[in-house]
C-alpha cells in the first residue's frame, strides 16, 4: 500500500508532526495511520527523553476560577517564543480545568488522569505537544484553592495568583471580586513572604533584629565618613576665604557654604550619637518592624491606598461598604521559572562545538 499526500496531510492534522516525519511514519506502517501514529509517538518519546536535561524556565503560568474553586499550574518550555504558542496555551487552559474538575492528590496523578475535553491522559497530550513544538516541555507544578477564589495573571502569564477570601460575602458580588482581584495584584506585584506577622517565627524576628542593629552601626559609620568630607570642604573654604578676603562676593559664596555644611555635620552629629536607649527602644525595633511590613501581606500600603493604609486597613473598609466581614483564609502565588538556574547560553562554545562535530 502506497503512501499518498493525502494520508501525510491527514497525518499531519491528527498529529502536528512536520510532513516529513509523517511520510518516513507512514512508509514505515505501510500507510496505516493509527500505526503511524504509534510510531511518531514512540520515536517522539525518545527524542523526548533526550531532551529531558534541557532547562525550562520559560512557559506560561495559568490562574483560573469555576464557581467556587481555583486553580493555578505552571507549565514550561524552553525559550518564550514557544510560550506563546496557541497550541501550549491551550494545553495550559485544558490542564487547568482538569485540576479543577478532578482534584488530583498530586503532580503524578495528575499527569494519569484524562486531559479536560480530551480523550488521552494530562501526561499523553503533553507529548503530543511535544511532537508538534520539539522542545522539552514540563509541567512542573499545579495547587487548588475551594471557597470563595479570585484569580489574576500578570504579564500574560508571568505570574498567577489565587486567593480565598474567607467573608459571608456572596461570591459572586462584583464589590468583593474587585477587592479579590485588587488583594491578587497586591500579591503578585510585592510577593508577600507571609500572611500575618504572627506567621513570622521569632527566630527569624530576632535574626532580623540582628540585620538591623548591623545596618544601623553602617549607617553611623556612613555618617561619619560624611563629616570627614565635610570638614575637608570647610577647611576648603576657609582657604578660599583668605585668598580672596578682596572679592566681597566670594567671600559670602564661601561663608554660604560654610553655614551649610556645618548645618549638614550638626545633623549627622544627632544621627551618630542617639542614646543608647533611643537606639534600641525606637530605632531598631522600627527597622524589624519595616521589615515585617515588607514581607506580611496585612502589613503591607496597599498598591492602590491613596492615603497610604494598610492591606488590612483597605479589607476592613471595604467590608464595611459591602455590609460584611472580609478576611484573606489563603493565597497561592506561582512566578513563572522561581527556583529554576536559568541557561546561560555560550555561543562562542556552541560554534566551536558545532565546527567540530560534537
Amino acid at each position: 500500500m502506497g503512501v499518498t499526500a493525502k494520508d501525510v496531510a491527514e497525518l499531519r492534522k491528527l498529529t502536528g508532526v512536520g510532513m516529513m516525519e509523517c511520510k518516513s511514519a507512514l512508509t514505515e506502517t505501510d500507510g496505516d495511520i493509527e500505526k503511524a501514529i504509534v510510531v511518531l509517538r514512540e520515536k517522539g518519546l525518545a527524542t523526548q527523553a533526550k531532551k529531558a536535561g534541557r532547562v525550562s524556565a520559560e512557559g506560561i503560568v495559568k490562574a483560573i476560577v469555576k464557581g467556587e474553586k481555583g486553580a493555578v499550574v505552571e507549565i514550561n518550555s524552553e525559550t518564550d517564543f514557544v510560550a506563546k504558542n496557541e497550541d501550549f496555551i491551550a494545553f495550559a487552559n485544558d490542564v487547568a480545568n482538569t485540576v479543577l474538575e478532578t482534584n488530583p492528590s498530586d503532580l503524578e496523578a495528575l499527569k494519569a488522569t484524562k486531559i479536560s475535553g480530551g480523550t488521552v491522559t494530562v501526561a499523553e497530550a503533553l507529548q503530543e505537544l511535544f511532537l508538534r513544538i520539539r522542545e522539552n516541555l514540563q509541567l512542573r507544578r499545579f495547587a487548588k484553592l475551594d471557597g470563595k477564589v479570585v484569580s489574576y495573571v500578570h504579564a500574560g502569564g508571568k505570574i498567577g495568583v489565587i486567593v480565598k477570601l474567607d467573608t459571608t460575602i456572596a461570591s459572586d458580588n462584583e464589590g468583593l471580586i474587585t477587592v479579590g482581584k485588587d488583594i491578587a495584584m497586591q500579591i503578585a506585584a510585592l510577593n508577600p513572604t507571609y500572611l500575618a506577622k504572627e506567621e513570622i517565627a521569632p527566630e527569624t524576628l530576632a535574626q532580623e533584629t540582628v540585620i538591623a542593629r548591623q545596618k544601623y552601626a553602617q549607617e553611623v559609620a556612613e555618617k561619619k565618613e560624611e563629616n570627614e568630607r565635610l570638614e575637608g570642604e570647610i577647611r576648603i573654604s576657609e582657604k578660599e576665604i583668605e585668598k580672596n578676603k578682596e572679592d566681597p562676593k566670594r567671600v559670602t559664596e564661601e561663608e554660604d557654604l560654610i553655614k551649610k555644611f556645618k548645618k549638614e555635620i550638626s545633623k549627622n552629629l544627632g544621627f551618630i550619637n542617639k542614646p543608647a536607649q533611643v537606639i534600641e527602644n525606637n530605632i531598631i525595633p522600627g527597622k524589624v518592624n519595616n521589615f515585617v511590613k515588607e514581607v506580611t501581606l496585612l502589613e503591607q500600603t496597599f498598591v492602590k491606598a491613596e492615603q497610604g493604609e494598610s492591606v488590612a486597613k483597605y479589607l476592613e473598609t471595604s467590608g464595611k461598604k459591602l455590609g460584611g466581614e472580609i478576611k484573606i483564609a489563603e493565597y497561592i502565588r506561582y512566578e513563572l521559572g522561581e527556583g529554576i538556574e536559568k541557561r546561560k547560553d555560550d555561543f562562542a562554545a556552541e560554534v566551536a562545538s558545532l565546527a567540530k562535530g560534537e
